[in-house]
């Protein structure tokens, strides 16, 4: 499952104005099978594993503390993988879909050293990519701050 809240799309998960001049920090819990993993346009504050008697279920929570416009707000669960660029960068993706993430985001860094040398540097934190098969290309993806 992949969804962002771009357009109007994050009033169906929480009310919240749809307007980029106001800004928000969130919390959240999943709780999936074990057999999938979730990612949020935030950071993981923990993961806890739970069995009932046929299943185990994996409980991860999220926390953003960069207040962010509410079409940020992102979630990705299913076969996806991690895998770090260096620097501050990483994606999140299809095992399948890998190679070619990697190649499309390789100079990630380069270019946030680029832009924030001429503009400034932004809050500090770090930068996730999250890229989906799904998608109409490998760079139609979200972004944590």
């Amino acid at each position: 499952m992949f969804s962002q809240c771009e357009d109007i799309n994050c009033r169906s998960v929480a009310p919240l104005p749809d307007t980029p001049s106001v800004k928000y920090t969130y919390g959240a819990c999943i709780t999936v099978e074990n057999s999938v993993v979730p990612y949020m346009s935030a950071n993981i504050t923990s993961t806890n594993f739970v069995s009932d008697t046929d299943t185990t279920f994996n409980i991860t929570c999220f926390h953003q503390d960069i207040p962010i416009a509410d079409y940020l707000i992102a979630v990705a669960i299913g076969n996806i993988q991690y895998q770090s660029l260096g620097g501050r960068c990483a994606v999140l993706t299809e095992p399948e879909q890998m190679d070619g993430v990697i190649y499309e985001f390789s100079n990630l860094n380069q270019i946030l050293d680029a832009v924030e040398a001429y503009v400034g540097t932004p809050s500090s934190g770090a930068s996730t990519d999250c890229s989906s098969s799904r998608l109409p290309s490998p760079s139609a993806a979200w972004r944590t701050p």
